[in-house]
This record gives structure tokens, sequence and C-alpha cells, in this order.
């Protein structure tokens, strides 16, 4: 019996098949990292009103935290300039101990912040997308200088927070209306993000104590959900029970949400 096709043909065919499959993996991928401008303007616009919340937290505490007359001096926590000259010149919150120089740094980043949270505002009163993205570099070298400056008060949300910011200053925004873009930018987004519901989610599954399953004697949100007044009340409403299937949840959710939708 001769086979369907002849053995070029089916070469041929097995290779228009791989590429169509390929081309469909790529659109796929393609669309999922796109931004868009408008997803452009609220990322960058999102990380400023974060800025601006976390330098109005410090502002009371800026003189105890990063002054040589504080908790933590530069002598205390960071090695001589002579040790790592690189380390110093890169954290310009140590090129000078005093209130006066941390305070007008606070400043400085506070009025750069306002300007890329000014990438909100409509077409006429909008900044060009360069002077956005320079906006955003500044931020992130300020944020990463706080970093250095103070390691032992570096947490979470600071490490977070210099990595989106310089993923902001390196995204294009793409033509308004226009279609979005994918860039390598977008697409270091996309896997951080990925990671960090996986790496959560997957952590909360497998804790030892099992705090975030149904059966915990004392659920993971029972837990977090007593350091604030609006948390005691959520809390009270809802009940140990509750709370434990709400932990469940959330752990189930955020792998769901790391899962790429057909």
């Amino acid at each position: 019996m001769f086979p369907l096709f002849p053995p070029l043909q089916r070469a041929q065919l097995a290779t228009v098949i791989m590429a169509s499959g390929f081309s469909v993996l790529r659109l796929a991928i393609s669309r999922r990292l796109t931004v868009s401008h408008r997803a452009a303007t609220l990322f960058r616009s999102s990380l400023a009103s974060v800025v601006l919340l976390e330098l109005y937290e410090r502002l009371e505490i800026n003189h105890w935290l990063y002054t040589d007359d504080g908790a933590f001096p530069r002598w205390a926590v960071m090695p001589p300039a002579d040790v790592a000259p690189t380390l110093h010149w890169l954290c310009v919150h140590a090129w000078d101990g005093g209130h006066e120089w941390v305070t007008g740094l606070a400043a400085l980043q506070g009025v750069v912040a306002l300007f890329l949270l000014s990438g909100a505002l409509p077409p006429p009163y909008r900044p060009h997308e360069r002077w956005l993205r320079l906006a955003a570099a500044i931020c992130w070298a300020l944020q990463l200088s706080l970093m250095l400056r103070n390691p032992q008060l570096v947490f979470i949300l600071d490490r977070y927070m210099h990595i989106l910011l310089l993923l902001a200053a390196c995204m294009p925004s793409g033509s308004r209306g226009g279609a979005g873009r994918c860039s390598a930018a977008s697409c270091a987004l996309g896997v951080q993000l990925l990671v960090i519901y996986l790496d959560a989610g997957w952590g909360k599954l497998t804790s030892p104590d099992a705090a975030w399953s149904v059966g915990a004697e004392v659920g993971a949100l029972d837990t977090y959900m007593r350091h604030t007044p609006a948390a005691r009340c959520v809390r009270w409403l809802l009940g140990a029970t509750a709370l434990r299937w709400a932990g469940a949840a959330t752990a189930w959710l955020e792998l769901l949400v790391a899962h790429p939708n057909p």
C-alpha cells in the first residue's frame, strides 16, 4: 500500500505544521506580554503613588533612619569608603550624613514621583514619554540608594519596588490608541509576576504549619488581621472558620492567577 503522501511531501507538511505551531505560540505569548499605552501609563502612575506614600510615611523618621545622628549612622551599617568605593559612589544617601541632605533627597524623589504621576494627565498636559521614563529611572536610582544606605530596613516591598521602577524606566508605552508593544521590560515584568504568584501560592500550600489550609488550628489570615482596626473588624465579621477557608482559597487563587488562561 502506498502512503498517503510521498516522503518529501510528508517532510514539507511536518515543517509547515511546526512553523504554524511556533507562530501560534509566539503570538499567544506576545499577546500576553504586550503592554498598551494605557497599561504603561497606569503602571507608572501606580508606582509613583506608592513612592509618594512611602515618602510620606518616612517623613518624620528620615532623621532617625538615614542620618549619622540617628539610629543607623553610616559607619555602623556601611563598609568604609576605602573598602567599598563603588558602593559609596552609587549610594547618594551616603555622600553626606546630615539631615538637610537626606531631606533634600526625599524632596527630590517626591518631585520626580509627582512628575511621573503627571503621565496620567490628558494629552495636552501629559509629558513626553522619554521624560516619564527618565523620571522613573531617577526614582529607581534614589530607591536603590535608600536600600544601599540601610540594608537592615529592606523588606519585600523595597525589593519589588526598585525592580518595578527599573522596568517602568525601560518599558516603552507605544502610541496612544494604537497597538501595544512587547519589549524586554514587559517580558521581564510578566515573568516576575508569574514567579511571585507561583512562589506565594506554592509556599502557602506546602507550608509546614499548614496555616493556609482549611484544617489549620489558627488560620494565617486570622493571625494577620489583628493589627489594624479595619482588619480586626473584618476578622470579627468573618469568624475563624471563614478566615481558614479564605486563606486556603487565597493560596489556590494565586496559583490559578499565575496559570496562563487560554
